[in-house]
C-alpha cells in the first residue's frame, strides 16, 4: 500500500576512539522520507573528565513506498 507510515528505529553504535569525530549520516540510504525524528532518551559515560561512551535513543517516522 503506497502511503503507509511505519516507524523505524534507527541505531548508531560509535567506537569510543571517534569521539570527537564527524557524526554518521544522518539517515542510511535505504531510509528514505522522513517525516519526524524524537530522541527518546541520550545518555554518556564520564571517565575522569572525558566523555568515554554515549548513546541516543531516536524514534523515526517515515513514509514507506511499495512498489505496487
Amino acid at each position: 500500500m503506497r502511503g503507509e507510515r511505519e516507524e523505524g528505529r534507527l541505531r548508531f553504535h560509535p567506537h569510543p576512539e571517534r569521539w570527537g569525530l564527524p557524526a554518521p549520516p544522518p539517515s542510511p540510504p535505504q531510509v528514505k522520507n522522513i517525516r519526524h525524528v524524537y530522541v527518546k532518551e541520550c545518555t554518556a559515560k564520564v571517565e575522569g573528565d572525558r566523555i568515554v561512551e554515549y548513546r541516543a535513543n531516536v524514534n523515526v517516522t517515515f513514509i514507506v513506498e511499495r512498489e505496487s
